[in-house]
C-alpha cells in the first residue's frame, strides 16, 4: 500500500478538495481559510499536480480571468488507509468503539450488517 505524505499545508489543500463536490481554483481554495494567500495555495497546487495528488479539472472563470479548477486524484480514504497498518486499524477500532455511545453503537452495528450483506 502506498504511503502518502503530505505536509500541513497540503493536507490542508487536500481536506478542501476532499469536501468540495465541484472542482475549486486557487483562489477559491485560498477563500476558504484566511491564513491562505493565494500565492502559498498555487504553490502547494504546483506541488501537489507534479506529486500526482490532484489532477486539473478544467477551466473556469475567476471574475474575468480564466483559471485552471482542481480536483484530487486519490480520495481522502486511500489517504487515511495510508496512516495506519491492519493490525493498527482494528486496535483504533476497538478503542473507538468502546468509547462510543449507544446511538454511534447501532450505528457501527447498521453499516457491519450492510457490509456484511453486499460481501454475498
Amino acid at each position: 500500500m502506498k504511503k502518502f505524505n503530505f505536509t500541513k499545508r497540503e493536507l490542508q489543500i487536500m481536506q478542501v478538495l476532499w469536501n468540495n463536490h465541484e472542482a475549486l481554483s486557487a483562489k477559491e481554495i485560498a477563500a476558504t481559510d484566511s491564513k491562505l494567500s493565494q500565492n502559498t495555495v498555487q504553490t502547494v497546487l504546483r506541488r501537489l499536480l507534479s506529486n500526482d495528488m490532484i489532477k486539473t479539472a478544467g477551466v473556469g472563470y475567476s471574475g474575468t480571468v480564466l483559471t485552471r479548477q482542481y480536483r484530487p486524484a486519490i480520495s481522502q480514504e486511500a489517504y487515511l488507509d495510508s496512516l495506519v497498518s491492519r493490525g493498527s486499524m482494528l486496535q483504533l477500532v476497538a478503542q473507538f468503539i468502546g468509547k462510543s455511545s449507544e446511538a454511534e453503537l447501532t450505528q457501527i452495528e447498521d453499516y457491519i450488517q450492510e457490509q456484511r450483506k453486499n460481501k454475498d
